[in-house]
């Protein structure tokens, strides 16, 4: 796996697993293992469960938000990459429906259409603890999609093992 990589990662519903972006991997000593910082993405279904949400027309099944949300995981949780792209036209173009009876390249390479996702907003909490939609920034919208670690303005990462902090696990 690499940084800037969208993965997804063990939950306690298997079919539904936890969508996150992968910002920079480490040794936690304590454990012994090699974890990773990530951000989370909200899942349409999830964020359509406030009324409120229901005017941004969000794709419960193949929409996720973006969230500022960070967390640290075992890369041992990380189930399998996948792909997210800006807009739901994207998505059509990076995992064509194939002829009735057919199967399409990615499918062929062991790959679904659970692996594909699109992502036009940010999923953030405000001042007064509640939940806002928000378009992606340019900035935030280029890292995502390229493929870079998304690192929070002052962010401090976690003690790194005597070699620093891996790239890859």
């Amino acid at each position: 796996y690499y940084q800037g990589e969208n993965v997804l990662l063990l939950s306690d519903d298997d079919a539904n697993p936890f969508v996150g972006h992968v910002n920079y991997f480490f040794y936690q000593a304590e454990s012994q293992q090699v974890c990773m910082s990530n951000n989370w993405f909200y899942r349409g279904e999830e964020v359509l469960q406030d009324s409120r949400n229901s005017k941004y027309g969000l794709d419960a099944k193949r929409e996720v938000l973006y969230s500022s949300m960070r967390d640290d995981n075992p890369c041992a949780s990380i189930l399998r990459v996948v792909q997210i792209v800006p807009s739901p036209d994207d998505l059509h173009k990076t995992f064509p429906s194939p002829p009735r009876g057919a199967s399409s390249a990615s499918q062929q390479q062991g790959r679904s259409q659970d692996d594909f996702f699109y992502c036009r907003f940010q999923y953030l909490r405000d001042k007064r603890n509640n939940w806002r939609i928000v378009p992606l920034t340019d900035t935030l919208r280029e890292n995502l999609f390229a493929l870079k670690p998304v690192e929070a303005p002052g962010a401090v990462r976690p003690e790194a093992s005597s070699s620093g902090a891996a790239t890859t696990a």
